[in-house]
């Protein structure tokens, strides 16, 4: 069986996932579009989504979209409205060439060429830390491939990185000193807790402070 699409898309797609509604889902190079019923709809700031170059696609237990982009970094989409995570949040390259979502550990995996990012998230799909593993902190090329992440049978976790493929393994990683990253846990105005929702969009839930702060 094959469908003729009736709005075909020019640009080159890099990858497509059915979701759990059995909707069809592409990361194109110039749009994130749905096949629905027979029928593109290509994806825009109307329906919550405003960022370029999708390249990746992966749905989490929640049903939740995580999109990777080259340029825009990790998109979170609920399919009503979506917020971006960049190396400013911790990423190694705003630019994804890889995805993969670990449901045993609740994981997103992220490949790009300047390194992996390890993204945990919480029971409701919100980020709870970023880690990420640079080429040049570990003396290691770490520049992943397109589409090259998987888990391995005893858990670990495989990257094609160049012409080499490089495993994870958590046990070794937990062992590891690291640096200590700084992250927020809330704002307070002269040390009083305050109410932010009334001069902001929201609250950020991974780090309590107030998305777009009037």
């Amino acid at each position: 069986t094959y469908y003729t699409l009736s709005d075909p898309v020019s640009a080159i797609t890099q990858n497509a996932i059915m979701d759990y509604q059995k909707n069809i889902w592409f990361a194109n190079l110039e749009h994130l579009v749905l096949f629905k019923h027979g029928t593109n709809q290509l994806l825009d700031i109307d329906t919550g989504f405003n960022y370029k170059a999708p390249v990746t696609l992966i749905e989490d237990k929640n049903h939740i979209l995580w999109i990777g982009t080259y340029g825009d970094g990790l998109v979170r989409y609920n399919r009503r409205s979506s917020q971006n995570y960049s190396t400013k949040n911790g990423l190694a390259s705003d630019y994804i060439t890889s995805s993969y979502y670990d449901e045993q550990n609740n994981l997103v995996w992220i490949g790009t060429g300047n390194g992996i990012s390890k993204v945990s998230l919480d029971d409701k799909s919100n980020i709870s830390s970023i880690k990420s593993y640079v080429s040049e902190e570990v003396n290691l090329d770490l520049s992943c491939n397109i589409n090259s992440i998987c888990r391995a049978l005893n858990g670990n976790m495989l990257f094609g990185c160049g012409s080499n493929i490089i495993e994870y393994n958590k046990l070794l990683d937990e062992n590891k000193k690291t640096e200590l990253i700084l992250h927020f846990e809330g704002l307070r105005l002269n040390y009083e807790k305050s109410d932010w929702k009334d001069y902001s969009k929201g609250m950020e839930a991974w780090t309590n402070m107030p998305i777009s702060l009037e």
